[in-house]
């Protein structure tokens, strides 16, 4: 299987703030994609991520 590449263009959500996962080894957020600038279009995703490093950059 070949992976697709993809890139994300958005923002975080500021509220609610990003918040430790399970076991303080993950780290919760929400992504706003808004392609057109318009709220009609924007997609939010519940994201998690299991980087150490990452985590610790959007928690402090």
């Amino acid at each position: 299987m070949t992976a697709i590449p993809l890139v994300l263009d958005g923002y975080l959500d500021e509220f609610p703030p990003p918040s430790p996962g399970d076991g303080g080894l993950t780290v919760r957020f929400r992504g706003i994609s808004s392609p057109t600038d318009d709220a009609v279009g924007e997609t939010t995703w519940a994201c998690r991520i299991a980087d150490p490093h990452i985590a610790h950059a959007l928690l402090t």
